[in-house]
């Protein structure tokens, strides 16, 4: 537990990637998993797991000490953006496999604003579909 809160800091502080990927290994299959059971829909679960994570970037530096982070992930996610669809459509390949492929419309937020985004990568949680960017705009 200490060792979560440990690498939220390191985090927060200085966006170590490191850390931050350390916790999504440790804790994306209990978000998946739960995400799965509510939905039964794999690539909706998938978008759900990406805004809980997400949202823990953005929310890393106000959890108070002694967050269990296991809670935190436990709680109802109201505080997550639900994933909205912005296109569904079909390909000969996605036709084979009975399957549709859905464009998910996301936002992010700089966790730390006074640190310039050099890069913007993308992880699939899986090794399914893999994430795209389609658009980035900023203020």
């Amino acid at each position: 537990m200490k060792r979560d809160l440990d690498l939220l800091r390191a985090y927060a502080q200085t966006r170590s990637e490191v850390a931050f990927a350390t916790l999504v290994e440790q804790y994306q299959g209990l978000v998946y998993g739960a995400a799965l059971r509510q939905t039964r829909d794999r690539g909706l679960a998938e978008e759900i797991t990406q805004a809980v994570f997400i949202d823990l970037a953005r929310k890393c530096r106000t959890l108070r000490p002694g967050t269990i982070l296991l809670d935190w992930f436990e709680q109802p996610r109201e505080r997550a953006e639900p994933p909205v669809i912005a296109w569904i459509g079909e390909n000969p390949k996605s036709r084979r496999w009975g399957k549709k492929i859905r464009l998910f419309k996301s936002t992010w937020e700089n966790p730390l604003p006074e640190v310039a985004i050099e890069t913007v990568d993308f992880l699939a949680l899986k090794s399914g579909p893999s994430p795209f960017l389609v658009a980035l705009t900023a203020e």
